[in-house]
């Protein structure tokens, strides 16, 4: 039986000890329930029919696989409000964006506190925008770089940001979903649109931005710097000023 005066939220992430920890502070406070919990978008879209919850919290970053574009068919689908949490601090910046093109209303960022979430999911509840004061600044700073990344489609975005991953055109449409000629449309499309003239210029353009998102976080965080040598082609080549470390491989998604 569904109370009235709470707000019923749906989770998308997967399994995992934040996940749980993240359900209790949430089912602490009184007006807000947990009402079902999904894995990927397949799950939720189950779940929505299922528990008709007013607000969706959903996991977004590169190093999980749900679509910002599934998400936002979902909202369009079903009406239904999103707030954006990133675990995702190395490539916060890539998320923040990926969210914008999900539609979500509202995104909280790891390092912000529990109050900034409930502020969001109360928000987004009512039909409004929320972002957290970090994120905010990080819009207002420019945090997306020179280019005008906002003039990219969502596939587009998506399609550059996993370049700059490192991930190849037949991998990144396994990831998508789509067929390798789609994927090298899309990336025709994002040359134009950024003013890339070469091919090779457009790979060292997505590598050198997610690499410096990745970077600006590891000085945020204090850690030693890691300098690196790009050789632009089929293969990238990284040097290091200090001897590279185990712990450095979660901030950086290239094979080493």
């Amino acid at each position: 039986m569904k109370k009235v005066g709470v707000i019923r939220i749906l989770v998308i992430q997967e399994r995992c000890l934040l996940r749980e920890a993240l359900i209790g502070q949430l089912n602490n406070e009184y007006w807000i329930e947990v009402c079902a919990l999904a894995d990927d978008v397949d799950g939720a879209a189950e779940q929505i029919e299922q528990h008709d919850p007013h607000v969706l919290l959903v996991n977004m970053g590169l190093k999980c696989d749900i679509s910002p574009i599934s998400i936002a068919k979902l909202k369009k689908m079903h009406g239904i409000s999103i707030v954006a949490l990133s675990c995702d601090k190395e490539f916060e910046d890539v998320c923040i964006g990926q969210s914008l093109r999900a539609g979500a209303a509202g995104y909280v960022s790891i390092e912000d506190s529990l109050e900034e979430l409930i502020c969001a999911i109360r928000f987004a509840a009512q039909g409004k925008s929320y972002w957290s004061e970090l994120t905010n600044h990080k819009l207002t700073s420019h945090a997306f770089g020179d280019y005008d990344f906002r003039a990219l489609s969502m596939q587009e975005y998506q399609v550059f940001s996993l370049t700059g991953c490192g991930y190849v055109t037949k991998r990144i449409a396994e990831k998508m979903g789509l067929s390798i000629k789609t994927v090298e449309t899309y990336r025709e499309r994002i040359r134009k649109k950024l003013g890339i003239v070469s091919a090779d210029d457009y790979l060292y353009t997505a590598t050198t931005y997610v690499r410096t998102v990745s970077l600006r976080n590891l000085e945020r965080r204090g850690l030693p710097e890691v300098h690196f040598q790009l050789q632009v082609g089929r293969r990238m080549q990284f040097r290091d000023r200090v001897p590279f470390r185990k712990q450095y491989r979660e901030f950086f998604p290239y094979p080493f």
